[in-house]
């Protein structure tokens, strides 16, 4: 089908901040990492709210 969705396959072909990250599949780790310290930073108010 030729469809590159969340571009996991290559990069966009125009210019984007994707430029500086290092060539396919190993963007896919860099992204991954970053969003993983999106998430924890995202859960970390809340994080000390469950403890009873």
């Amino acid at each position: 089908m030729g469809t590159n969705y969340l571009y996991i396959v290559e990069k966009p072909e125009s210019a984007s901040l994707m430029d500086i990250f290092p060539e396919w599949p190993w963007y896919l780790l860099v992204l991954e990492g970053l969003l993983l310290v999106i998430v924890v930073g995202m859960y970390l108010p809340f994080a000390g709210l469950r403890r009873a």
